[in-house]
């Protein structure tokens, strides 16, 4: 069976799956074949049905795609057409989380090769071989050639022509077959025993219970709290726990090149039980230290738990570049409102202080007055004393 090439184009989002239809509008989608990937976080899901349309799109039984248990648990790669905006989804069973992750199928290539299984027994003895039949006849001898020609002259060089050979005599007929009763078919071998799963499209590395921001040894990671909706970092291994442990720090040092405040996506998955789930988006940089690297975390969902030198597989899904800033908006209108009314008039400042200034020039002396009579004076006091008594 083969597995898409699925590259994840956006942010991933939760979605809680009811028994009730629900309808959901999908993100922008790019590339030559958009796609979504949908995953399911609970065991409890029986069957998904999924419709993709426009705004207007509804599900049902009859007219929905229908997704049972048995791959619920592994990615649901969906190809979108650009008509297809919005999911309508549903369930049968108990509600439970799905994953959506917009993307882009870029092409298919075979899964991992399980294990080749015992050999079957062999089959049955062999029949006994049937007697020879009888020779056929000798077919009889063809007619012997024409007469050998006549010698020709004696010339310089001439030689006479050899006569031409006689037809081959016809072939014997074919004896009978042998008759021989064959042998009875052997009984079929047992079935082998089913291969090993394949891995999934993220790294293997093993769990390690320890929290302290430290190297977590080859082909390890750890957590920074033992409670994943409260873990904000992680330590990883620059070797992964496949075979021959090799170097994939390069892979995990890009994991935080997007320009965008959420760099991208990890899903952790514990391979022995695949329920077993937690996801955190890459929100800070990385931090390269020597022989591993800690990642900036920001919780999103989990399901299930995670025990010492548990293995799992670490996904990635890398979030977009933060597009460019639109153009700036155009100024609103002026506002309009009735002019307030003049406020009332204020106190009287104080009086300013006195100016100050040279004292001007004395003026000129006025012309002397005329002088009074002598003797009037007198003679008028005396009237008055007179006219008092």
């Amino acid at each position: 069976m083969a597995d898409t090439v699925f590259s994840p184009r956006g942010s991933s989002q939760v979605i809680a799956v009811t028994q009730s239809d629900q309808l959901v509008a999908l993100p922008a989608l790019v590339g030559a074949i958009p796609a979504i990937r949908l995953v399911s976080l609970s065991s409890s899901i029986v069957v998904l049905w999924i419709n993709l349309g426009n705004s207007g799109v509804t599900g049902s039984v009859t007219t929905s795609m229908k997704c049972a248990q048995g791959s619920i648990g592994e990615p649901l790669i969906i190809p979108v057409t650009g008509s297809q905006t919005h999911l309508s989804i549903f369930c049968e069973g108990q509600p439970g989380d799905v994953i959506l992750t917009p993307g882009e199928i870029l092409a298919e290539l075979p899964g991992a090769t399980g294990a080749t299984g015992p050999t079957g027994p062999s089959g049955g003895p062999t029949g006994p071989t049937g007697a020879t039949g009888p020779s056929g006849a000798t077919g009889a001898t063809g007619p012997a050639g024409g007469p050998t020609g006549a010698t020709g002259p004696t010339g310089a060089t001439g030689v006479g022509a050899t006569g031409a050979t006689g037809a081959t005599g016809p072939a014997g007929a074919t004896g009978p077959t042998g008759v021989g009763v064959t042998g009875a078919t052997g009984a079929t071998g047992q079935t082998g025993a089913t291969g090993a799963a394949g891995l999934g499209p993220g790294y293997p590395f093993n769990f390690d219970s320890a929290t302290a921001m430290a190297d977590p040894g080859t082909g390890d990671f750890r957590l920074n709290n033992a409670t994943l909706s409260s873990v904000t970092a992680m330590a990883i291994s620059d070797l992964s726990a496949a075979t021959g442990n090799p170097d994939v720090s390069a892979a995990i040092l890009a994991w935080d090149d997007s320009t965008n405040a959420v760099r991208g996506t990890l899903i952790i998955r514990k391979f022995s039980a695949p329920q077993n789930i937690a996801v955190y988006n890459i929100t800070g940089a990385s931090v390269d230290n020597t022989g591993w690297t800690q990642l900036a975390l920001t919780y999103v969902t989990h399901a299930g738990s995670f025990a010492n030198t548990d293995g799992c597989s670490i996904e990635f899904s890398r979030a977009g570049n933060l597009g460019a800033n639109g153009a700036t908006g155009p100024t609103g209108a002026t506002g309009v409102g009735a002019t307030g009314a003049t406020g009332p008039t204020g106190p009287t400042g104080p009086t300013g202080p006195t100016g100050v200034g040279a004292t001007g020039a004395t003026g000129a002396t006025g012309a002397t007055g005329p002088g009074g009579g002598a003797a009037r004076g007198p003679i008028i006091a005396l009237v008055l004393r007179n006219d008092m008594n």
